[in-house]
């Protein structure tokens, strides 16, 4: 856990969480801070409960990316396809491809970790693979390589 805002009104935590149950330890020993107005988290999650894959598929419509996405996340981790809470961004459309990232993980992980910020009055602003963070950290200091950049 870090603090991240040096305003007297504002208290400003991101955390580096592998499970909803290490985010509830850690807000534990907040919780006794939390003496401002308002207080934000953001959240970068690592480790088996969140799935970051890169795609590629035929041309789609938008709906049916994400639904191909959707039943193969469901796949990895064994439950029904709608049970599966989903973010992608295409990188790229070629002539015969579409090509991009998705993140994914269960709904009902996703409702554990908002519950465990409702619990401490915490707002969450963010929730993302840890992956991504450190991804776009490096790309938004060396601005010059993002034209060359590619996860493998």
């Amino acid at each position: 856990m870090k603090v991240l805002s040096n305003d007297s009104r504002i208290n400003l935590f991101s955390f580096k969480i592998k499970s909803p149950q290490e985010l509830k330890s850690n807000l534990v020993h907040v919780n006794s801070d939390l003496n401002k107005n308002l207080t934000f988290a953001e959240l970068s999650i690592y480790g088996p409960g969140i799935l970051v894959r890169q795609f590629e598929l035929p041309h789609l419509k938008l709906s049916e990316i994400s639904d191909a996405l959707r039943l193969e996340a469901s796949e990895v981790f064994s439950i029904p396809h709608k049970e599966i809470s989903l973010s992608y961004q295409i990188m790229g459309d070629f002539t015969e491809k579409i090509k991009g990232i998705y993140v994914a993980l269960p709904k009902k992980t996703v409702k554990e970790y908002l519950s465990c910020f409702e619990a401490v009055k915490i707002i969450p602003i963010k929730l993302t693979a840890e992956i991504i963070k450190l991804t776009s950290s490096f790309l938004y200091e060396n601005n010059s390589l993002k034209s060359n950049f590619c996860i493998l």
